[in-house]
């Protein structure tokens, strides 16, 4: 093989059996002409392809080289641009036209030095060919600078190319007029000049005047309307980092095709290349001047509009939060924060459908309403930001993406069980915030859904680098799955496959922070990605903390069955599963919400419930115990799984459940309150279980109206939690204590003696309590309610017209129905 173009060159011998050891994309070695380079990184910046690379690793590539035309002069380049590395040599290799012999260079890192970018003196050198005794000068060089006229200083000679085919295509013809040594140098060895002058270049003289620079040099940066007249492809001219380029001799020869540069053709294209680019890209492009250098305030920009979005979707809220808190009447708190907005939709489809989102509080609504203005308001202002600093095809996906980002983490930062931004700061339940998550996410999953398509749409896959293909598309197969339920129907009718879907989320934030990686330049990310990388990442960061943490104490804290789980029967009622579970090294508090899952039902970690918190856990932290309750849902439910699990298995199998949490729960704004009220219905009576044993040793005033038509969930309940736990309490006070069973047939069961039939009267005991309250000088009353939609407006009516008679006192309502 030839000597690498008067460079030094210190070579190890290599086999071939050691090159074919490097065989794959991630590790490949090719060997050409008997120099052996590693083009691992090359791979995705060959303008034929990557694959047609890949094909060669491990192998011989010298036919493959040969057969597109590239000089041997292409390896020194490809080394000294660092697209590849040299490793060896295999054969008889030469350096500086000396043979390797054995030991030469064995231990010494592969060097490689060439000829250098620079013009060198006019003195010709020995491997240029001898110029005639004539001496051209600026004046003469620069009328000749046309394409169908063109001459062009080569080292200490000037050319006529005019009819010269290069087999770059016309960039050559960039030159005309100038001094083109400094392009030429980089790209060929000076024997290539011979070559040139036997496919139709003549050498015309030497070269006697002053290197000319590649600028044109002028001092006043030119006008973004004057570049804007050469958007051609015939005429290009694009402002790219401070410095217009000529852009029309290069179309030709870009690696993705013209049609990637024709969109810069008139405009500022600095975002747009720096997206794909460093600016050693630019090297060797023609200049026409300066311009502008409006990068720099592109991505300051890009960096405010983020921080503004920080302000407004997070901080503002918890502001707002905290004055609601300080300077609103309870009242007034109670119809912002804790009641439903409106009342629940009785037909099916469509209360499937709306009745989630109208329980939402006031409150939620507002900070819903606010976050879509803040979406509409930013997105305007990222369209005008993309409209000034990118080309138009870029401009609805780009923005696009940018609010993809805002609307994907807020989704992530409501949706989270252990750390949920709603939770933490704005002090607003799990289940209540949940609607919110819900509709962030729907506009999260149009909003990624349209940046995808868009993004595909104007420039298509084959001109992306591969790795921001693969995590769009990635992300687009998660998006599909997870958009459908995020619409109520079908969460509510697929349950089963909607619980995937939290494991998918995750995904889709994580891929979203590698889909932003992507976009560096040179390992590089740009300035203006920053904040959006933090918004994103951090996003990804909460659902991994949330996974991590609920898997962990699955694992590490493992849970245990206490006694057998049981199946109460549908006597006037539904049927019931209780299970009593004991979980090791773990601290819960009354009322708290676990989720649960059943090896033997096939259940992953359920939806949170509201566990019958039996023991906290305390100091000594040995064991927490708690009760569940389930109601069976009859159908292809997970309860209905776990119900024929307990007939079939239990009690000659032990049962494997698992248990997470908590995610929220307890009395919340209710617990300053010296007087609590529970009204509940059915399994509703979990929460004033839990509570109302923990809250009457706290020396509160407790009240507890529960209607049930199920006889063995009464005769399992009553005794235990209404009257055992809370020791002689409700013994001393029996109008505190309101417990109906209101099935059919109860002269067929036996209930506890304090158990009544027929349904209470809600609002009769609310009078009453508020009467005693008002005579301790106690003006403010809790009511927790849980339980059927007609029970929850059943009472918030009759706290709504105790409230009316403008009395001292005032009935506080936390509502939650069983409409999820």
């Amino acid at each position: 093989p030839p000597a690498l173009d008067s460079g030094s060159v210190q070579l190890n011998p290599l086999q071939m059996s050691e090159v074919q050891k490097h065989n794959i994309a991630a590790d490949c070695w090719v060997a050409v002409h008997g120099y052996v380079m590693d083009i691992t990184g090359y791979l995705d910046r060959h303008s034929g392809g990557r694959q047609s690379l890949v094909a060669l690793c491990g192998k011989d590539g010298t036919a493959s080289f040969d057969s597109v035309s590239h000089p041997t002069s292409y390896i020194t380049m490809m080394v000294q641009k660092r697209f590849a590395t040299m490793k060896g040599c295999v054969g008889s290799c030469t350096t500086n036209g000396a043979t390797v012999t054995s030991g030469s260079g064995i231990g010494t890192s592969p060097e490689l030095t060439g000829p250098k970018a620079t013009v060198p003196a006019r003195e010709c050198r020995a491997d240029e060919p001898t110029p005639p005794a004539v001496t051209v000068t600026n004046a003469e060089l620069q009328g000749h600078s046309t394409a169908t006229d063109c001459w062009m200083v080569l080292g200490c000679g000037v050319y006529d190319i005019s009819s010269y085919k290069h087999s770059g295509g016309n960039i050559v013809h960039s030159w005309c007029g100038k001094d083109g040594t400094t392009s030429f140098v980089g790209k060929h060895p000076w024997s290539y000049l011979q070559v040139m002058l036997g496919m139709g270049a003549t050498l015309i003289g030497k070269y006697g005047g002053t290197p000319i620079g590649s600028s044109v040099g002028r001092q006043n940066p030119i006008s973004l309307a004057e570049i804007g007249r050469h958007n051609t492809p015939k005429d290009c001219w694009s402002c790219i980092h401070g410095t217009v380029y000529e852009l029309h001799f290069y179309l030709p020869d870009h690696d993705a095709g013209s049609a990637v540069i024709e969109p810069m053709c008139g405009e500022d294209a600095t975002a747009y290349f720096a997206m794909a680019h460093s600016m050693e890209a630019l090297g060797g492009l023609p200049k026409k001047g300066s311009c502008d250098n409006r990068a720099e305030q592109a991505f300051t920009e890009q960096n405010i509009l983020d921080g503004a979005a920080l302000v407004s979707y997070i901080i503002l809220p918890m502001f707002f939060n905290e004055v609601i808190l300080a300077a609103t009447s309870p009242a007034a708190q109670d119809r912002l924060l804790r009641r439903p907005m409106a009342k629940p939709f009785k037909s099916k489809c469509l209360g499937n459908f709306l009745n989630s989102y109208v329980e939402m509080p006031l409150g939620v609504f507002f900070m819903v309403v606010w976050f879509l203005i803040v979406t509409a308001v930013l997105s305007v202002f990222w369209s005008i930001h993309y409209n000034e600093y990118y080309l138009p095809s870029f401009v609805l996906a780009g923005w696009v993406g940018r609010m993809t980002v805002y609307m994907i983490s807020m989704a992530t930062y409501l949706g989270t069980r252990r750390w949920s931004l709603a939770w933490v700061f704005y002090k607003i339940s799990y289940e209540k915030t949940l609607k919110a998550h819900y509709v962030i996410g729907n506009v999260a999953s149009i909003f990624m859904l349209v940046h995808g398509s868009m993004y595909m749409a104007s420039f298509g896959p084959e001109n992306l680098p591969e790795h921001q293909v693969t995590t769009a598309y990635l992300l687009l197969g998660c998006i599909l799955v997870v958009f459908p339920f995020t619409i109520n129907n079908f969460r509510v009718h697929y349950y089963f496959v909607f619980k995937v879907t939290h494991f998918i989320a995750p995904a889709i934030t994580i891929l979203g922070t590698f889909h932003i990686l992507s976009l560096h330049v040179d390992g590089e990310l740009g300035r203006g990605f920053w904040v959006a990388l933090v918004w994103i990442a951090s996003a990804s960061l909460f659902w991994l903390g949330d996974f991590i943490y609920s898997r962990y104490d699955v694992l590490l804290r493992p849970t245990v069955v206490i006694g057998t789980p049981r199946l109460l029967p549908a006597d006037g009622g539904p049927a019931h599963i209780c299970v009593k579970l004991r979980k090791l090294r773990a601290t819960l508090f009354p009322g708290a919400w676990m989720s649960v899952g059943c090896r033997e039902a096939f259940s992953p970690l359920s939806h949170p419930f509201t566990a019958i918190v039996r023991k906290c856990g305390g100091l000594d932290r040995e064991y927490a115990e708690v009760e569940f309750i389930f109601k069976v849902n009859e159908g292809r439910t997970w309860t209905q799984r776990l119900s024929n699990a307990i007939a079939k298995l239990s009690p000659k199998q032990p049962m494997k459940f698992f248990m997470t949490g908590p995610y929220g729960g307890g009395l919340g704004s209710l617990d300053p309150m010296k007087v609590i009220i529970f009204v509940v219905g059915g399994v509703g009576v979990t929460p004033a279980a839990s509570l109302a044993p923990y809250l009457v040793k706290r020396g509160k005033d407790v009240y507890v109206i529960w209607s049930c038509r199920s006889a063995s969930l009464i005769q399992h309940v009553a005794v235990e939690y209404f009257s055992n736990a809370c020791h002689s309490y409700f013994d001393r006070l029996p109008d505190h204590r309101h417990i109906h069973y209101s099935g059919k047939g109860s002269e067929a069961h036996v209930f506890p003696p304090f158990v009544k039939t027929g349904r209470p009267d809600v609002a009769g005991v609310l009078q009453k309590a508020a009467k005693s309250a008002m005579s301790q000088d106690i003006f403010d009353l809790g009511v927790f309610v849980c339980g059927p939609n007609a029970l929850v407006e059943s009472t918030l009516m009759a706290a709504d017209e105790f409230n009316a008679d403008k009395t001292n006192a005032h009935i506080h309502v936390h509502a939650e129905s069983f409409q999820m």
